[in-house]
């Protein structure tokens, strides 16, 4: 009686701001459940079909269907253990479905998606969006159920296509976005929250995935601001807060981390990054106290708590001998940055960059390209270079710092961008030592030395510094014309 009385509350949800149809109601046979269902069937949902149906009337048509469904799914939650309710919601749902109900289609499509019947409620939806292709209610689900089949390319197209209709929805863009991370097409995901942000500022979840994929396209700074600037408009976002916080701890600046984690004792998720930041502090009561925390919350299945897991590591964090505790404590790098930019003698700014350099993640990156930007030593820019530059993957950086809008000031930098260049075995090195060899007599010098590394050509041998201005002029002519030779395409004077 329970599960009935469900299936009655949910389907009359369902019938609450439909017309009452004489043609439905005075029909022979229909059960209270049929009855409702049949009153679905108005004109606030479309009854039948709209012949070449464009994407300006489904954008308005199915407006009320994103509050219905929504409310739908509410009471499929709440039923969703009770199986025998979900059977007979499923049975009635499947009896009035029409191919010119779109609503009642939608509907069955939902349960068996409730149900766990995903390949089921993928055909549903593939007749219906074949028939109406900018139902973007339709749409939306189909992603959705799509995305759980593990079918990337069908749950792009569904959201892609919803995008289209919605233009203005931030959920859309955000939604779109999460299935272009999953298939690795950061760019194009990046453009879809930034979009979803524009839209709606206060979108968190959009912003928690801008900062990983900006973290991704190592932009370690831009990844930091999108989430404080949310902060800024809401300053207990949980989803933000527990964001910064990982991102700080993967980075190695365990202080910071702590400051966001700890402002959320209700949320498993911080806590469990509490403890390991505090570990790495080398902080053994924090730890137990993020542990205990962790224990007095309630388990759900949102929020899992493996009690017997915390219970073991607090045994063994309990056991543990100073020495141990210290250990796990780890120097990030929140020490080096702060030599870095604040003080300043040379010396301990070149081996804090020096250092920085030794430690992995886009933090430390970040921070070594700031100093290569703007530090007054050209030290220790030329130490902040050498350790960016590990592969093919930075020939912008040097091209930037040799010729381009970040030009270093410094010949002695430059010259250390051509030696880092020599060593990177790419053709895309090549044109840019020759046109290096433009640069002042010490920055040829190695332009053309790398060239003779990389070519095995040895031409005009000698010391850029003893050569004249003019004699500079006639090998860097000479390289153009053998580069012209051998690739068919000069290089850029």
């Amino acid at each position: 009686m329970k599960g009935r009385a469900a299936i009655v509350g949910a389907i009359a949800l369902l019938a609450m701001a439909a017309c009452e149809s004489p043609r439905f109601s005075e029909e022979p046979g229909l059960d209270p459940l049929g009855r409702a269902l049949a009153r679905t069937e108005s004109d606030l949902f479309g009854a039948t079909a709209i012949e070449g149906e464009g994407v300006e009337a489904a954008r308005e048509r199915y407006q009320d269907w994103d509050r219905r469904s929504a409310e739908l799914e509410q009471h499929l939650i709440e039923i969703r253990r009770d199986d025998a309710a979900l059977a007979d919601l499923l049975e009635a749902a499947r009896l009035r479905k029409s191919a010119e109900n779109l609503w009642r289609h939608y509907e069955y499509a939902r349960v068996l998606r409730a149900m766990d019947r995903l390949e089921e409620s993928a055909a549903e939806l593939e007749e219906l969006v074949r028939d109406h292709p900018y139902c973007w209610i339709a749409l939306r689900l189909q992603g959705e159920v799509a995305y759980q089949l593990g079918d990337m390319a069908r749950a792009r197209s569904a959201f892609q296509t919803e995008v289209e209709v919605r233009p203005e929805s931030a959920p859309a863009h955000f939604r779109l976005a999460q299935i272009l991370v999953q298939m690795r097409d950061v760019q194009e995901a990046r453009q879809a929250l930034e979009r979803a942000l524009e839209l709606e500022p206060d979108l968190t979840d959009a912003r928690a995935l801008l900062s990983q994929v900006l973290v991704q396209e190592d932009d370690f700074f831009a990844a930091v601001r999108v989430l404080e600037e949310g902060l800024a408009l809401d300053p207990d976002a949980l989803a933000l807060d527990r964001g910064l916080g990982a991102l700080w701890l993967d980075s190695g600046f365990i202080e910071k981390a702590i400051v966001h984690l700890e402002k959320h004792p209700d949320d498993p998720g911080s806590l469990m990054l509490l403890a390991q930041a505090e570990m790495l502090s080398g902080d053994r009561e924090g730890v137990l106290k993020a542990y205990e925390a962790m224990l007095s919350l309630p388990s759900s299945q949102d929020s899992p708590i493996d009690v017997q897991r915390i219970r073991e590591e607090m045994r063994l964090v309990r056991s543990a001998t100073d020495e141990q505790i210290a250990q796990n404590r780890v120097t990030g790098p929140g020490e080096l940055v702060r030599i870095l930019e604040e003080t300043d003698e040379a010396i301990p700014r070149r081996q804090a960059a020096a250092t920085l350099g030794k430690i992995p993640g886009s933090a430390a990156r970040a921070y070594l390209r700031r100093a290569l930007e703007g530090d007054r030593d050209d030290r220790v820019r030329r130490i902040a270079l050498q350790s960016l530059v590990t592969g093919p993957e930075d020939l912008p950086l040097l091209e930037s710092v040799l010729i381009g809008p970040g030009r270093d000031e410094s010949a002695w930098v430059r010259k250390g961008a051509c030696d880092l260049l020599s060593r990177i075995a790419s053709p895309r090195s090549i044109p840019l030592l020759i046109q290096a060899l433009n640069d002042e007599p010490e920055v040829f010098s190695a332009a053309r030395e790398g060239l003779i590394r990389l070519s095995g050509e040895r031409m005009a041998i000698g010391s850029g510094e003893s050569m004249s201005d003019e004699r500079r002029r006639e090998v860097a002519a000479q390289w153009r014309a053998w580069w012209a030779r051998v690739s068919g395409k000069p290089p850029r004077d």
